[in-house]
């Protein structure tokens, strides 16, 4: 799955891409239970003061549990920092339950496709 963060704090990004201000990203991963990976280098929007940066991620899932932990991160991500994100190209809404029903969807067609 790719998810897509939209968003033009700086510190987000950085505690996203796990990595210190000034230095290059590699891997973040969240929980034992789901990770994310950059789909690309980061490369940020110089001189360009609170224009939204969009991060992509590759995202894993291994468990069901990882499904709840996955769910309400994001959930954090838009609610308590602004941010926007979509899953797979479709936006995922300001509430848990949809979120977590869409993350389903998601894995459901992808498993689907295999």
């Amino acid at each position: 799955m790719i998810l897509r963060i939209l968003t033009a704090d700086q510190n987000l990004i950085h505690d996203l891409l796990d990595a210190p201000q000034g230095q290059t990203p590699d891997k973040h991963i969240p929980s034992n239970d789901f990770s994310i990976t950059p789909a690309h280098d980061y490369h940020p929007s110089r001189g360009m003061v609170g224009v939204p940066e969009i991060l992509e991620f590759a995202v894993e899932i291994s468990t069901n549990i990882g499904v709840g932990l996955f769910t309400a991160w994001i959930y954090d991500l838009i609610k308590n920092h602004h941010a926007k994100a979509e899953l797979s190209g479709k936006e995922l809404p300001p509430s848990e339950k949809e979120i977590e029903i869409i993350i389903r969807q998601t894995i459901r067609k992808s498993n689907d496709t295999r």
